[in-house]
């Protein structure tokens, strides 16, 4: 979170509600989010403390209160497929330290049927 943006959103400390927004923009832990805000001063340390027992009381600290999708590489499909067209899969998945079936499911996209030879 960058200095100006994480400093001016969180200032004040927004409460779990504006935490949870934040989460979802910055694609962090509500602790990380609080940790920051302490680190550039946003808030006090009296502040970080309390928030951060009001989020262990409310059972934060062992699941996080707002889940989030995981990220999905996007081009990286793209890039192991051009490379997969240029060596062999086997050789990609030793670089990668796994299986080549694994490698390929993990890694390998199929074809688009509009990109699809016949």
């Amino acid at each position: 979170m960058p200095l100006e943006d994480g400093g001016r959103a969180i200032r004040g400390g927004p409460g779990p509600a504006g935490l949870a927004n934040l989460k979802r923009h910055w694609r962090v832990s509500t602790a990380a989010l609080l940790r920051r805000a302490k680190d550039l001063n946003a808030i006090t340390e009296w502040q970080y403390r309390s928030s951060v027992i009001e989020m262990s009381a409310m059972g934060c600290c062992t699941a996080e209160p707002v889940a989030l999708e995981p990220e999905r590489p996007r081009r990286l499909p793209a890039l192991v497929n051009a490379a997969a067209r240029s060596g062999s899969p086997e050789t990609l998945a030793a670089c990668a330290h796994l299986l080549s079936e694994d490698f390929t499911a993990r890694y390998a996209t199929p074809p688009s049927p509009s990109k699809a030879r016949p």
